[in-house]
């Protein structure tokens, strides 16, 4: 059902707005959370973390209750550029760049973000896939990313 809406949002782009609209109007948690599981469904690994982290699961939903009670502006963009096949444009990037994933990401899988940083023409400086993590892997390994940010 999910993937016939995004399908069809090319063909009516009236659909995000109209249905962003609604969930602003029906928004609670009880509405909100199957929304959160239903995002990371391809992503098995993500949905064991959401469900042994209450706390990250609470602000999960929290935090998409107040980005789309504050705006759903950015969401409907970032939606619209997607859609579009809008690419990055990041010649000037100088800096090297690390690029940490997880393997077991179902949202955005570990193949399909190499396919995009070579479309846009990074060679990451040092790429590293987490083994059995998903999407969400910055919430289980951020002291271990944080210092090897301080590392420099």
């Amino acid at each position: 059902m999910l993937g016939a809406f995004f399908n069809n949002l090319k063909r009516y782009p009236w659909l995000l707005d109209s249905t962003l609209f609604i969930l602003r109007a029906k928004m609670s948690r009880n509405f909100i959370r199957p929304l959160v599981y239903k995002f990371f469904e391809p992503s098995p690994a993500d949905v064991a973390l959401i469900r042994a982290t209450p706390s990250l699961e609470a602000a999960m939903i929290r935090s998409t209750m107040e980005t789309v009670a504050h705006t759903y502006a950015g969401l409907l963009r970032e939606s619209q550029l997607y859609l579009d096949g809008v690419s990055l444009d990041l010649t000037g990037v100088t800096a090297p760049v690390l690029v940490w994933h997880g393997e077991e990401d179902g949202v955005v899988p570990l193949g399909e973000m190499k396919r995009r940083l070579a479309e846009v023409g990074i060679e990451p400086a040092e790429i590293r896939a987490f083994p059995g993590d998903g999407h969400c892997f910055v919430n289980k390994r951020h002291e271990e990313i944080f210092a090897r940010l301080r590392e420099g």
